[in-house]
């Protein structure tokens, strides 16, 4: 049974890199990626409780602290300015791993086992191309957090209504919000 959990993640982890290396190449910014991840109050070298509470309160257009806190530990540890831009192309894609990894573990809740089933939906969404803009466009890593949350919600969920123990349920909720502080349709 481990066996068939390391197949699926080498697999996940193996097509989403290979799918996704040209990003990691040349990573691409657009003019919004200059506003939101490196102004002044995100791309700050320094930790202090007054710029993390800048970042915290940061507001372009929405209200998302956790990804402009995910923009700011990025930079705060291996930011360099605008020309450096591959570590934050790596947590785009190490994030779309991780999505693609609870797209699976949910998938094999909801069909009650069956892995063929739960390992080809898994592989469809890491290889897609729908969700290509949401790995290879830097500051779209707003929307790979809120579905991070998201199914990380579903799923604590979904273990709440099988063993009801109120941890699960606490779990989901707190997921929940953290999915609607990395973007505002995280509600949906």
């Amino acid at each position: 049974m481990k066996r068939k959990y390391f197949l699926v993640i080498l697999t996940l982890f193996s097509l989403v890199f290979f799918t996704y290396i040209d990003v990691l190449k040349n990573p691409q910014t657009y003019y919004d990626d200059v506003l939101n991840i490196f102004n002044s109050t995100i791309a700050s070298k320094q930790f202090n409780l007054s710029v993390l509470k800048r970042v915290l309160s940061f507001s372009l257009g929405g209200f998302r602290p956790v990804s402009y806190l995910s923009f700011y530990i990025t930079y705060l540890f291996w930011g360099n300015g605008i020309e450096h831009l591959y570590p934050f192309a790596l947590f785009n894609v190490i994030l779309h791993f991780l999505n693609s990894l609870i797209v699976f573990f949910v998938c094999l809740k909801i069909t009650k086992g069956d892995f063929k089933v739960s390992f080809l939906t898994s592989i469809a969404f890491a290889i897609s191309p729908v969700n290509s803009l949401s790995v290879s466009y830097l500051v779209q890593r707003m929307t790979e957090l809120m579905f991070f949350f998201g199914m990380l919600s579903f799923f604590s969920f979904i273990f709440f209504l099988e063993k009801r123990r109120w941890f699960f349920l606490f779990f989901s909720l707190f997921s929940l919000i953290l999915s609607i502080l990395s973007k505002e349709s995280g509600v949906l």
